[in-house]
């Protein structure tokens, strides 16, 4: 890169010192000189008329890269400790190169040890010992599996791991361009027993509406079914897969138009369902559906805002 003629002494030392370019003096002469120059990257001379020449030497790219470099190098060091995550990163070699604060916590790991560059494998090891891995019949074959990851160029492999002692992990595993991995483990045990809750309650919940005799339907505010019971499915000649995809109630009327007829059942659904004011109270309805069958409504908010709606046939009822 070389610098226009005629630029002053203070423009090229400025110039100079913006490009960080170490060793170089700024020459008065027509064409400006870059003397001393380190000897790295390429230089490119142009001849003046008067046959001065000057050069400088491109470095820009070079700074770049070693910029680069440096923060790739210290930014992990400051961030990976900020992260609820443990991570650890491996090398084409398999052996540790980092980890975070978080990585040592979780495996009760010493980080002095750490700081010796284990190998992922000794690692697993080490874990076993403890009890920190998941038991395996064949130990030897999981490990083996495990570190088949280097060098497989497989970007993103995610697993769970289920350790004796009740807790749960998901271990995410990412090759590195320079070869090597990096993975990161979360603790993922009170998500998942708030998912079994959560899966135990809908189960009971199923459970009793299938023991009522009423038919019970339960609305989101979108107007889309979330819950129902057998009786409902009967009453309105439904079938199980067409109740399993959450449908809209307008899908649920034009399915049952041509079974039962059409009547201003759904019409007071969809009034219902959209009627902000109906609060905690509940609403009672009378319906004659075309096939003659009379049935009772009634049409509660509940906390969670869904709607559910009891469908009682009186003549069953009387």
């Amino acid at each position: 890169m070389s610098v226009a003629r005629g630029a002053n002494r203070g423009e090229f030392e400025s110039y100079i010192a913006l490009r960080g370019w170490q060793g170089c003096e700024a020459d008065e002469s027509s064409v400006h000189q870059c003397v001393n120059r380190p000897k790295i990257g390429k230089s490119r001379a142009r001849t003046s008329d008067t046959g001065n020449a000057g050069s400088v030497i491109d470095l820009a790219s070079s700074t770049r890269r070693k910029g680069r470099a440096t923060l790739a190098a210290d930014a992990p060091e400051n961030m990976l400790d900020e992260l609820s995550l443990a991570v650890a990163v491996f090398d084409a070699g398999q052996h540790l190169v980092s980890n975070n604060s978080a990585y040592a916590r979780m495996w009760s790991l010493s980080q002095d040890w750490l700081n010796t560059r284990p190998t992922l494998g000794e690692i697993m090891d080490q874990l076993r010992e403890s009890r920190l891995l998941p038991e395996q019949r064949d130990f030897a074959g999981w490990k083996k599996l495990n570190l088949r990851l280097f060098g497989d160029g497989t970007q993103n492999v995610v697993d769970f791991w289920h350790l004796p002692n009740g807790q749960s992990f998901r271990v995410v595993s990412q090759s590195r361009q320079q070869g090597g991995l990096f993975v990161t483990y979360e603790d993922v045990s009170e998500t998942l027993a708030l998912k079994a809750s959560n899966a135990a309650l809908v189960a009971v919940q199923i459970a009793t509406l299938d023991a009522m005799d009423h038919a019970i339907a339960i609305f989101r505010p979108d107007g889309r079914l979330t819950r129902s019971n057998r009786a409902f499915a009967s009453l309105w000649r439904l079938s199980d897969n067409e109740l399993a995809e959450t449908p809209h109630f307008s899908e649920i009327a034009a399915l049952c138009a041509p079974r039962i007829g059409r009547d201003e059942t759904w019409d007071i659904l969809s009034a219902a369902v959209g009627n902000i004011g109906l609060g905690q109270g509940c609403e009672r309805h009378r319906v004659t559906r075309s096939d003659g069958k009379v049935v009772s409504l009634i049409v509660r908010r509940l906390p969670d805002a869904t709607t559910l709606v009891s469908f009682v046939d009186d003549h069953a009822a009387a």
